[in-house]
């Protein structure tokens, strides 16, 4: 089997993921998301004290956990996977015995899955690191299926190169192989390590001992804890430089298929779908995390590829920098000057196959000029520093930060564009012929909405009895709206578990699921009487009693439904927990669908692009510099609308509502009762995409088909209008909430001016 990478056009980084199994300290995952790829994953059976990125803890010689692996290589934002497993069973360290408390050798050249005479603790680990064996050979041929890029990493000398489940993944897949001794990328030791990949590019991280510095000893060691343990464990944790350099392979191989890498510089980032937030805040003058930027000088004047005869031309550790002049050849086979402090990114031979051994790489037979590369088998990458002179004059041109004109939401450039073309009659006159028009086929399609509405669901009726989804898909269509398929969430009503149905209207970006939906509905029947054994009083009478009237006012609303038995809910239910949450003024009920582990079993492929006041703050300022460069009025005044009980405005889908339980605790009644909602319930991972969706549609129309300034932050939409103009954009957005449906603040603290 051969790998067919998938190909990457038109996606960033940022939107992909790699996955660590048997992750130890997790470095290798922390580096995929620091160069980018941050939605990466770790996993272990065991989360070790210091861990460089956090850990899924997950026992993969379970078929339940091994499971939930296979679901997220489904996923096709999944870049790569790597895998490390066990291999205490394996080493050949244990067949060295200088004294009786050595740890005995479990594997041999003829027996590598295991002496047959092997009994008691001894077969019983050697059969769990059989069955992670297996497990990993299965993982890293689905991935190869998949078109994922797959590494394997193992001592050199282990064992588990000799044993069945490798030789069967060998036969199967068409591996590639780089050795390399850590030492050479900051480890203490001379360890050889081997991985094996299926793409070649993996030889690039072959790379010997170059004997120019010391070494620790083996054997016997102190770990930070002052412990007497093998010097070989001590040894076992990944170090940075070698997983900057393995992350930059992969990298690499996926850039030549088409991916956008992380942008080099602050002008980059104009454009940046994934990067709206920080787009914004450098607009109002606000500096982002820096891990989320690049600067605003590349680190690097350039970068340069030399050819070597022997790597030992380059007296410099991988990302490591020189500490004198080096005059190598160039790929031209020209003499080529790397100054002082250039860093060394990437040392690497040509090409290495486990199958044939050396092999032709691109870079391999004839230069660009025609010359032979055949005598210059090693490829070294520089990049080289700046001079001071020249880094000033590239810091000058790119110029301040805070000037640079960053993008703002496409929508919102529209609408701007059209307040600043129309004077306040010209607007006015506009809007009033729109809202015309909308309320007369608004009356022509009655009927048909009567009828689209009948033939829903009688829970999903009740909530969307307001909504006319006929007219607002026809004011989409007006628009050339992105997203019709929102309004599906209102006509069928939302899922509450499982997969999120990925959109258009917000980037793709991946996050797995943590239990599968068969776990979810297997392990039920336990956690929903674990939940129920928590729901008591929150030692407040005074809060019990409010969770236990908004509760019966849900009720009378037919947002929800109950009080139900245990042992009369559907097969599969599963009960989340209710309590009241205290927040300043207010008293808010969450329902937590966590504690369920509902939240957990969601599959989400899509990032969230919400506007921020950042956003806010971005748009007023283009708005000012666009009236500046006409020399016009740039005067703004604000209003603010809230939805009304915006979640409950949406129902569940028929099929989820057996995850829509939750308990609350009946201080009349002294004990816990159940209850199932029939609208979104605050706190479910669903809820918080399918409204977002749905918000987005309304910001949308309002934007592009009325012309009117606003962001919209969950249930909040923040309006912005000339003087002149407010009293015609606020009735534009009252007619839309009026023709869609939605129901808003109309009075109260809520119910804003200009």
């Amino acid at each position: 089997m051969t790998l067919v990478p998938r190909a990457w056009q038109g996606m960033h980084v940022g939107q992909l993921w790699m996955l660590e199994l048997f992750a130890g300290s997790a470095v290798l995952c922390s580096v995929a998301k620091q160069q980018g790829l941050y939605n990466s994953i770790a996993v272990d059976k065991t989360q070790k004290h210091g861990c460089f990125s956090s850990i899924i803890r997950l026992d993969l010689t379970r078929e339940a956990d091994s499971s939930l692996v296979d679901a997220w290589l489904d996923s096709g934002l999944l870049i790569w996977v790597h895998l490390a497993p066990v291999c205490g069973t394996a080493s050949r360290a244990r067949d060295i015995q200088v004294s009786a408390n050595d740890p005995p050798p479990l594997r041999s050249n003829e027996h590598p899955n295991g002496f047959p005479d092997l009994a008691g603790r001894d077969l019983l680990r050697v059969n769990i690191a059989n069955k992670l064996f297996s497990f990993a050979r299965r993982i890293f041929a689905e991935a190869t299926k998949r078109g994922i890029l797959a590494t394997m990493e193992n001592p050199k000398n282990s064992y588990f190169w000799c044993t069945t489940y490798f030789l069967q993944l060998w036969k199967t897949v068409e591996l590639y192989c780089a050795d390399f001794q850590v030492c050479m990328y900051g480890g203490s030791r001379d360890k050889w390590t081997r991985f094996i990949a299926n793409f070649p590019e993996v030889a690039e991280l072959s790379v010997e001992c170059d004997r120019k510095h010391s070494h620790a000893p083996w054997r016997f060691a102190h770990n930070p804890e002052g412990k007497r343990v093998w010097a070989t464990s001590l040894e076992s944790q990944y170090t940075r430089p070698l997983c900057l350099a393995t992350v930059q392979v992969i990298l690499q191989k996926a850039a030549s298929q088409g991916l956008h890498l992380l942008p080099q510089t602050l002008n980059e980032i104009r454009k940046h779908p994934l990067l709206h937030a920080q787009q914004a805040q450098i607009s109002v003058g606000l500096q982002p995390f820096r891990k989320k930027i690049p600067p605003l000088v590349p680190d690097f004047d350039a970068i340069v590829v030399a050819v070597l005869q022997d790597k030992s031309e380059v007296p410099v550790p991988v990302l490591g920098k020189a500490q004198n002049d080096l005059h190598l050849v160039s790929v031209e086979l020209q003499l080529l000057l790397i100054p002082k402090y250039a860093r060394l990114l990437r040392l690497f031979a040509a090409s290495d196959s486990l199958k044939g051994g050396l092999e032709e790489s691109e870079t391999a037979g004839k230069s660009e000029s025609g010359a032979d590369l055949s005598l210059y088998p090693f490829r070294a990458v520089f990049g080289l520093p700046w001079e001071p002179e020249k880094f000033i004059e590239k810091a000058v041109t790119a110029g301040h930060p805070a000037l640079t004109d960053m993008s703002i939401p496409e929508d919102l450039q529209i609408a701007i564009d059209r307040n600043l073309a129309w004077n306040d009659e010209q607007m006015s006159k506009y809007r009033s012929d729109w809202a015309k028009h909308w309320l007369m086929r608004a009356k022509e399609l009655d009927a048909a909405e009567s009828l689209d509405r009948s033939s829903r669901p009688e829970h999903v009726r009740h909530s969307t009895s307001s909504k006319r989804l006929l007219l607002t898909d026809e004011i989409l269509d007006s628009i050339q709206y992105e997203d019709k398929a929102a309004l599906n969430i209102l006509r069928e009503g939302s899922t509450l578990a499982g997969r999120i149905e990925s959109c258009c209207i917000f980037e793709q970006q991946f996050k797995p699921c943590l239990m599968t939906l068969d776990q979810l509905e297997g392990g039920a029947k336990r956690r929903n009487q674990a939940i129920l054994a928590m729901t008591c009083s929150c030692g407040d009478e005074a809060l019990d009693q409010q969770v236990l009237a908004e509760t019966r006012a849900e009720l009378e609303k037919q947002w929800a439904r109950g009080p139900f038995e245990l042992d009369t809910l559907p097969e599969g239910a599963v009960i989340s927990r209710r309590f009241p949450l205290v927040q300043s003024n207010k008293v808010r009920m969450i329902d937590d669908f966590s504690i369920s582990g509902i939240n957990d079993s969601c599959t989400i492929h899509s990032k969230i692009d919400l506007h921020m006041i950042d956003t806010l703050g971005a748009v007023i300022r283009r708005y000012f510099q666009a009236c500046g460069a006409k020399e016009c009025d740039s005067r703004l005044l604000a209003k603010t609308f809230d939805l009304k009980s915006a979640y409950r405005q949406v129902p569940i889908q028929s099929q989820h509502l057996k995850y829509a339980f939750f308990s609350i605790y009946n201080c009349e009644e002294r004990k816990p009762e159940i209850y199932q909602l029939l609208a979104l319930p605050f706190g479910a991972t669903h809820s918080v995409y399918s409204f977002l969706r749905l918000a987005r549609l309304i910001h949308s129309i309002a934007a592009r088909g009325l012309y009117v300034l606003n962001t919209n932050f969950y249930d909040d939409f923040v309006l912005l209008s000339k003087p002149e103009s407010c009293k015609s954009a606020d009735l534009a957005m009252e007619v839309l909430f009026m023709l869609t449906g939605w129901e808003f603040a109309r009075d109260g603290k809520k119910a804003t001016l200009f």
